[in-house]
């Protein structure tokens, strides 16, 4: 398996990886520019605010989406990471 090899959430969702995530947010960005660049195209328009900001749009939104969860799972790994701490010191 090439891809997939980071759970996510074993407990809560045991299918889920990390590269699974991150090619969901990076598949939309890549969907809405070649939608924008679709419509610069056929109609003429060479604004280049047109190509970032949609992009950058929906990039925000799947963060504000999914960042309770990334700072739930980050937060998560902070505490077991200082919690390892005391037993690398022995």
């Amino acid at each position: 398996m090439l891809f997939g090899k980071h759970k996510m959430a074993p407990a809560l969702s045991p299918k889920k990886t990390l590269e699974g995530a991150v090619g969901g947010v990076l598949g939309a960005a890549l969907i809405v520019g070649l939608v924008v660049a679709i419509f610069q195209a056929t109609t003429s328009i060479q604004e280049q605010t047109l190509t970032f900001l949609p992009k950058m749009l929906v990039i925000l939104g799947l963060l504000a989406l999914l960042g309770g969860w990334m700072l739930a799972m980050l937060r998560g790994y902070t505490f077991n990471l200082f919690s390892m701490i005391p037993n690398l010191a022995r």
